[in-house]
């Protein structure tokens, strides 16, 4: 057995290097959220950004939100946006990915340029969902909040890394 780990290191290798890379990025940049500074950043003051802007887009929709800090309130409904609910996590996961693939730094900082506010819109979109569905169908606000959009930003940060591979990458790889 022992006599075949060598060739497996070497038939692997990129790949064990990448997904090192990938469990590494996640964890350096997860750590970073319990800096003290940093998690006064998540946890307060981009949660009440996130509702300031959610603010003027039921405006535009023609539902009158009331936000204070981190509050959404209607009159049907009520919310408070947590670090949770901002695109930090996905965006971990999303920069995480173009860190450990093997390409030029270039592709991934327009990677990174591009794909992020790309989440931070998608959850913006995830934020005003889920208040219409609190405010008219309350019923099914846990499932469309923990089942269905918690598994959409994921798959929304993963198709980014995907569209990233395939658009992106190839552009710089050759130049």
């Amino acid at each position: 057995m022992a006599q075949h780990l060598p060739g497996f290191w070497r038939r692997n290798g990129p790949v064990l290097r990448t997904w090192a890379i990938f469990a590494l990025s996640i964890g350096g940049m997860v750590s970073l959220l319990a800096f003290p500074p940093l998690t006064h950043f998540f946890d307060v003051d981009l949660a009440a950004f996130i509702a300031r802007l959610v603010g003027p887009i039921f405006g535009l929709l023609g539902t009158p939100v009331a936000v204070s800090g981190n509050n959404l309130s209607s009159g049907r409904f009520a919310a408070q946006i947590i670090a949770a609910c901002t695109p930090v996590l996905p965006s971990i996961l999303y920069l995480a990915a173009i860190l450990a693939f093997p390409s030029r730094l270039k592709a991934k900082l327009w990677g990174a340029v591009l794909g992020l506010p790309v989440l931070f819109a998608i959850n913006l979109v995830r934020i005003v969902n889920l208040f219409y569905i609190g405010s008219y169908f309350p019923q099914y606000l846990e499932v469309a909040h923990y089942l269905v959009w918690q598994g959409l930003i994921i798959l929304a940060a993963v198709a980014l890394w995907l569209v990233w591979l395939e658009v992106v990458t190839p552009r710089y790889e050759h130049a």
